[in-house]
């Protein structure tokens, strides 16, 4: 005994600290074990949060005003680096067709991953991240899982930039190309408000575009012309001529065509209309059908003398069939000894100019005629045609009777070298 404790006292007492050394060693052991597993919990939820930072970021780069496919690319090569493991060794690079985009710091990396870049399933590029310096073997070289993981969902979500970008600047392109048509475009709901009217059609009918959103497209057509939507539905390409009318409430001719616009379950959302005035063309056709009837001969020609229409009259005048004519020197009408020097100036002053001269059939007679030539000009007032009417006076007057001599000078005439004009 000592100290009136017994000895066996004390080895009970020693035996129980030395079992609660133990369990606050195995204590201590699992709060180190509970400690790493919480730092690699952390490591691995702050890379987690690194990598959706760094996709978050690079869809946040489509939200600039006018960025283009360019400068997202560029955007994601600065984002990268940020979610890898070693930010500070990391380098990266993006290949689009024939561009690339390099960070600061890119060469040759000592260990890298690729992945491509698809849009609609074709392969348009790629991505490649690299370690600068030599690091442990992990899953893929020295890039974890996640790391493939990541390059692949960044690869994706560059496809569908690309696709999404390339859909916006084909609208943009589409929507300038339809602003600057000269032909009407109209997109209505399918309860047939105008949701969309380009400046042509809108002119066409009298208007400014901001006075046709959300009007009832029957604003273009005449009452009796509206038709059901049960019968407008039905439309897929059709083409018709029809009358429409405008904001003042005159009538003109025009060429539809209609299609319905459907959504992606086959639904119809809308109904476009492509519209042509046909005055012009109407004129133009009523005109030809005057020329083609009347008795007086009417012959069209370019600057280079060459027949480009005549009209039966004409043709018959002379004793041709018009098919023998277009393409022929206007000079076939003349006789040679009439062929003098015309200067192109002299010429393009003519308007309304009227002088009886002779001219030769083909069979080589010659007959008096009383000619009426005129200039045809563009609209930047540049000489482009002649045109003629031709009158045979044959029943009033004898070739005898005319000056050839005077017509020679007043006669469209042309030199020796078979130019017409001299400048």
């Amino acid at each position: 005994m000592i100290g009136g404790i017994s000895k066996k006292k004390l080895q009970e007492e020693l035996e129980q600290k030395n079992k609660r050394i133990k369990e606050l060693e195995i204590l201590e052991s699992k709060y180190q074990q509970t400690r790493e597993n919480l730092l690699q919990i952390a490591r691995n939820l702050n890379q987690r949060i690194s990598e959706v930072k760094c996709l978050y970021n690079i869809t946040s780069l489509l939200e600039q005003p006018n960025i283009t496919i360019e400068g997202i690319l560029k955007g994601t090569i600065e984002q990268i680096p940020k979610a890898w493991q070693f930010p500070e060794i990391t380098c990266a690079k993006v290949t689009w067709g024939d561009k690339e985009f390099k960070t600061e710091n890119y060469h040759s990396p000592v260990s890298y991953i690729k992945s491509d870049i698809k849009v609609y399933g074709e392969s348009v590029g790629t991505i490649e991240v690299g370690y600068l310096e030599k690091k442990p073997d992990s899953f893929e070289g020295p890039f974890t899982k996640d790391e493939r993981e990541l390059i692949n969902s960044i690869s994706k979500q560059l496809g569908r930039i690309i696709e999404q970008k390339q859909a916006e600047e084909g609208l943009v392109r589409l929507k300038k190309a339809i602003e600057t048509l000269r032909l009407g475009v109209t997109i209505t709901d399918k309860d047939r408000k105008i949701v969309y009217t380009n400046p042509a059609d809108a002119k066409m009918h009298g208007y400014e575009i901001n006075e046709l959103l959300g009007k009832d497209v029957r604003v273009y057509s005449p009452k009796e012309n509206i038709s059901p939507v049960d019968e407008i539905d039905k439309w897929k390409g059709m083409t018709r001529e029809s009358i429409n009318v405008r904001k003042d409430g005159s009538t003109f001719p025009v060429r539809l065509i209609s299609d319905v616009v459907k959504n992606n379950e086959g639904e119809t959302v809308g109904f476009v209309t492509i519209s042509e005035d046909l005055t012009e063309r109407m004129s133009a056709e009523h005109a030809k059908k005057a020329f083609e009837t009347m008795r007086l001969g009417v012959t069209l020609t370019d600057t280079e003398r060459r027949i480009i229409y005549t009209n039966p009259a004409d043709a018959l005048m002379h004793g041709y069939e018009v098919n023998e004519l277009i393409g022929k020197d206007v000079r076939i009408f003349s006789p040679p000894d009439l062929h003098k020097y015309t200067t192109k100036s002299e010429i393009t002053k003519w308007k309304g100019k009227v002088r009886e001269s002779i001219n030769v059939r083909k069979d080589g007679s010659l007959f008096p005629v009383r000619l009426i030539t005129d200039v045809v000009k563009n609209m930047r007032g540049e000489t482009i045609a002649f045109v003629t009417i031709s009158e045979d006076i044959s029943g009033r007057v004898t070739i005898h009777e005319i000056d050839t001599e005077k017509e020679s000078k007043e006669k469209i005439n042309f030199g020796e070298n078979g130019n017409p004009f001299k400048k």
